[in-house]
C-alpha cells in the first residue's frame, strides 16, 4: 500500500485522523524533527506541530497495532527492526514525499504518536514508537513459549 514497496510486503494501517494537518518548523529538514506537540500545545518553534483531527488515534489502536506487528515479525520469522517495520511517514521521506518536500502527495501518517508517559500534549515518533511497543510483545510472548 506504499508506493513501488507492495512485494513481498505487508500494511497495516488505522482507521484515524480524519482531517489531519502537520506544520514542519520552518528552516528545518523535517526528517531531521524528532520532537512534535499537538498543534494546539507547540511550545517550541524547532519542533512540527500535529492536528490529529476529529478522530485521533487511541491508545487502544496504537497498542493493537504493536500487537499485530509483534505478531507478524514473530510466526513470519521477520526482524523487528528499521529496515523492516515503517511507517508510512518513514517511508515517505526516504522516497522524497514526506513533509518538507513539497509533494502535493505528502504522506505523513503515523509520523509522532501520543504516548501516555511524555509530558502533556508532547508526541513520540510514530516508528520508535510502533517497534518498542511491538518488541516488548514480541519479548513477553518468546518468554511465554
Amino acid at each position: 500500500h506504499t508506493y513501488q514497496r507492495n512485494s513481498g510486503a505487508i500494511g497495516i494501517a488505522l482507521l484515524c485522523g480524519y482531517d489531519a494537518h502537520c506544520w514542519t518548523p520552518a528552516g528545518r529538514d523535517a526528517s531531521l524533527v524528532d520532537v512534535a506537540y499537538e498543534s494546539d500545545r507547540l511550545v517550541r518553534p524547532d519542533c512540527a506541530a500535529i492536528d490529529y483531527g476529529e478522530e485521533p488515534p487511541t491508545q487502544k489502536q496504537i497498542e493493537a497495532m504493536a500487537k499485530i506487528v509483534a505478531l507478524l515479525c514473530h510466526e513470519l520469522w521477520l526482524p523487528l527492526d528499521e529496515d523492516t517495520v515503517m511507517t508510512h511517514c518513514e517511508i515517505a521521506f526516504i522516497d522524497g514525499y514526506g513533509p518538507g518536500d513539497g509533494d502535493p502527495d505528502m504522506r505523513w501518517d503515523l509520523w509522532f504518536l501520543p504516548e501516555p508517559a511524555t509530558l502533556q500534549g508532547e508526541l513520540y515518533p510514530g516508528g520508535l514508537l510502533l517497534r518498542a511497543k511491538a518488541q516488548y510483545y514480541l519479548d513477553t510472548a518468546e518468554e511465554k513459549e
